[in-house]
């Protein structure tokens, strides 16, 4: 929930969920499972949405030495970036960065149950996030359009399946064995 309440703003309801799908898959796949991926991901925008003043100063300070205005999270008139945006804009800001600079940078934006977290997404990449986002949605289609069809071919089956139940109730009930749990 708070994914979708900070995101679908940004870029809509279900670019949001995909976008929420494909940062625990990527997660996942780097070993950071279920509630521990979704917990983290709500930490860090927890922590975007109201930071330390100590945080809000580095966010600026990031966005500046890339030449962005705003911070990483929001631009210059105030609205949220989007999370892939975040990421990336954090990663390239904190590139030249030894890995404790840029650990105590992630570690005081996003908060230390998110650090693990944002390091694994910002070290993916967006050529990986755009990679996994194709197939969340790619398989988002997929069981949609499962659905519909099994939706369809089940209204032929009924047709199909009722008589024989109907024979093979018949049967037990003549021979006096009505099978458990049917109403005699």
């Amino acid at each position: 929930a708070v994914f979708s309440s900070f995101q679908g703003p940004v870029v809509g309801a279900k670019q949001a969920m995909v976008d929420m799908t494909t940062a625990i898959a990527l997660l996942g796949n780097a070993g950071i499972k279920g509630s521990d991926a979704g917990t983290s991901l709500k930490q860090s925008l927890l922590q975007l949405a109201a930071p330390s003043d100590k945080a809000k100063g580095m966010m600026n300070e990031l966005a500046a030495s890339i030449g962005i205005s705003g911070d990483i999270a929001y631009d210059a008139s105030g609205k949220m970036r989007s999370f892939p945006e975040i990421l990336d804009i954090t990663a390239k800001a904190t590139a030249g960065m030894t890995q404790e600079q840029r650990n105590y940078y992630v570690s005081t934006i996003f908060g230390a149950d998110a650090t693990r977290s944002i390091l694994t997404l910002m070290a993916k990449g967006p050529a990986e996030w755009d990679k996994m986002s194709a197939a969340v949605t790619r398989q988002n289609a997929a069981a949609r359009q499962k659905a519909k069809v099994g939706h369809g071919c089940m209204k032929g089956a009924r047709p199909r399946f009722a008589p024989r139940l109907a024979a093979f109730l018949n049967s037990r009930r003549r021979a006096g064995d009505p099978p458990e749990g049917v109403i005699k």
